[in-house]
């Protein structure tokens, strides 16, 4: 059973933490300190759906309270099943995907295992009942169309004609982004459900190179040139028809996988964004992936965060990083989840680069907790070079609370060290200790000053700042220093 619902509260001197799980009618509900076990509820009720909407109203009323919700983790476990074990290091040492990544990431076949629903049979039916109401609109689009071959495959299409084409399909669903802009999860069921997933598979690399412009005095379908950013490839919904697709493939059986791949790979010679959509959709394609990477590093860089769901190699990322910005990224947690399942800690440094350009609060703190969930020590890093900043301080008690085990290696070598801090002696020196490491030491540090205390003196310049002056500040969430000996 998976954490539903986590929220968290720093501030004012407390950290603390509250999570609802539903398991069918029962709420399992844990609340605490920030790296403690907390206390468990556990609340029943008649239905599912009453205990669904009971969980609604209690985070809701957390909410208000001043609570946050965190996308990205679960309760911090500091303990091991025995009630009373500190969580082994090695345990560490393993990326877990949490629960609101695996709802957010695209699948990949090979990849992280997730739940793929089966097409909807009566999707078809829906579709053409919507296209019915838009019919007189999008044929007098379809005539408006430059380009011969797209109005006759998009006419044929709307026809009903045996021989409908995928390019058919595509340019009547470019053609709706100006009348409906709510059927893209209905158009990905209908392809799947009537034509199959080989089929669906080629609609959306033609849907990709398409884009409804504004051509001299009317709206008109066009295709897109290799050197041009279809304005419409992310926009609306059409990256639900491409996900939902992505998705029916990496569950798909293996000979039909490879009919999938067979077309796609005829697709990809028609140009560009054929080839990137291609990528996109059938990741597994390595090789294509990295072509993919090498031309829109030269061509059209505007393409490279489409490729971000289809990287698996650290090549293929250092190919595209340099072109990828925040605001297309970390817009929600699909792209950010779908890079670690596809290179793993290798995606660290991009992220933690994007984390200095988040451009909004909460592309920063979903990033933030993104970051606190890898099992690495320059995540850690990342984190503590930041503690100055609004919203690092609640990502890294939560780092600190879920990988609690050992030395992480966080401060600098001793050489680049500063010898003391602004609190020097009253506090624990920085040369020897860390918030994460104090945790669990069973000694103190060897610098620990055992002498008086002494007058405050005026902080020497440092780039980190000492915990324990930093817990002081008001406002902030205090870091428990190491201990020193009596």
């Amino acid at each position: 059973m998976s954490a539903d619902r986590m929220l968290t509260l720093a501030g004012d001197g407390s950290a603390k933490f509250w999570e609802v799980r539903q398991d069918g009618t029962d709420l399992t509900i844990r609340y605490g300190k920030m790296g403690a076990t907390g206390r468990t509820q556990v609340k029943a009720y008649e239905t599912a759906e009453a205990a669904t909407a009971a969980a609604g109203k209690l985070v809701a009323e957390k909410l208000r309270k001043g609570y946050t919700e965190d996308e990205t983790v679960a309760a911090p476990e500091p303990v091991g099943a025995a009630g009373n074990e500190p969580v082994a290091a090695e345990d560490e040492d393993r990326l877990t995907m949490p629960a609101a990544w695996l709802r957010a990431l695209y699948p990949r076949r090979g990849g992280t295992k997730v739940a793929v629903k089966q097409p909807d049979p009566a999707a078809p039916g829906q579709l053409a009942t919507r296209l019915e109401g838009h019919r007189q609109r999008l044929l007098d689009s379809l005539a408006q169309v430059r380009d011969p071959e797209l109005a006759a495959a998009g006419t044929a299409y709307l026809a009903g004609a045996p021989a409908a084409t995928p390019l058919g399909a595509a340019v009547v669903v470019a053609s709706l982004a100006q009348h409906d802009r709510e059927l893209g999860p209905l158009i990905a069921e209908a392809w799947l459900a009537e034509h199959g997933p080989v089929f669906a598979a080629v609609a959306v690399t033609e849907l990709a190179s398409l884009e409804l412009a504004y051509d001299r005095d009317d709206w008109r379908v066009r295709r897109v040139a290799d050197d041009e950013f279809p304005q419409h490839w992310w926009g609306w919904d059409r990256i639900g028809i491409y996900t939902r697709v992505r998705a029916a493939l990496a569950a798909e059986p293996d000979a039909g996988y490879a009919l999938a791949v067979e077309a796609l790979a005829a697709s990809r010679e028609a140009g560009l964004h054929h080839r990137v959509a291609a990528s996109f959709l059938a990741p597994t394609e390595v090789a294509w992936v990295t072509a993919d990477c090498a031309e829109v590093d030269s061509v059209n860089p505007r393409l490279a965060f489409h490729l971000m769901a289809a990287i698996s190699t650290p090549e293929q990322l250092a190919l595209i990083a340099g072109h990828v910005h925040a605001y297309s990224v970390l817009h929600s947690l699909a792209l950010p989840a779908t890079l670690i399942d596809g290179v793993g800690l290798e995606a660290l440094p991009l992220l933690a680069g994007l984390l200095d350009d988040a451009y909004s609060a909460d592309n920063e703190r979903r990033l933030l907790g993104v970051l606190a969930e890898l099992p690495s020590d320059a995540a850690m890093r990342a984190l503590l070079d930041r503690l100055d900043r609004k919203y690092t301080q609640p990502a890294f008690m939560r780092a600190a609370a879920r990988f609690p085990a050992g030395r992480c290696g966080c401060w600098p070598p001793p050489a680049a060290r500063p010898r003391t801090c602004c609190c020097a002696p009253t506090c624990t020196p920085i040369p020897t200790w860390c918030p994460r490491c104090s945790r669990l030491s069973e000694t103190p540090p060897p610098n620990a000053s055992t002498s008086s205390r002494t007058p405050r003196r005026s902080p020497p310049p440092r780039s980190r700042p000492c915990p324990r002056c930093w817990s002081a500040r008001p406002g902030r969430v205090p870091v428990r220093p190491a201990s020193r000996p009596r």
